[in-house]
């Protein structure tokens, strides 16, 4: 029996869930689906599964995010004084221009270096601190 191996990429907003293969994805990530006939497997579906999240949070906190504008594949920094309840548990996303995650880490130096962007653009840094404060800075990379 032949099998047929075929890829399919699906966005959906953060929040929102997809079906595949029998199981329900909420998270961003490559899925592989098999699918049988009564012969057997006759189908690989890899599915690339992105999950975008909005970045005009009305309650966001300004960070300033420097050098800005830099060149693909510098680095950048957010320089904040951040306490250690903040920093214990903090999360930063960096989100392209229309909210997809294309990077996600805890900081481990503070000031917080942000860095591995390659492609020029609109990106956005959001800074979820280990309190709950969410912190929204922009970065154009040339």
């Amino acid at each position: 029996i032949p099998t047929v191996y075929e890829s399919i990429t699906v966005t959906i907003n953060e929040g929102e869930s997809y079906e595949f293969a029998g199981n329900t994805y909420t998270q961003a990530g490559t899925y592989e689906g098999h699918f049988f006939t009564d012969l057997g497997c006759d189908s690989i579906v890899t599915l690339t599964l992105i999950v975008t999240t909005p970045v005009d949070n009305a309650y966001a906190l300004p960070i300033i995010v420097a050098p800005n504008p830099v060149l693909g594949g510098q680095s950048t920094f957010v320089n904040r004084e951040w306490t250690a309840e903040e920093q214990n548990g903090m999360r930063v996303e960096v989100l392209n221009a229309v909210g997809q995650v294309v990077d996600v880490f805890t900081p481990a130096t503070f000031p917080i270096e942000v860095s591995g962007i390659y492609t020029s653009g609109i990106y956005y840094i959001r800074v979820t601190s280990g309190t709950g404060e969410v912190y929204l800075g922009r970065l154009v990379v040339k």
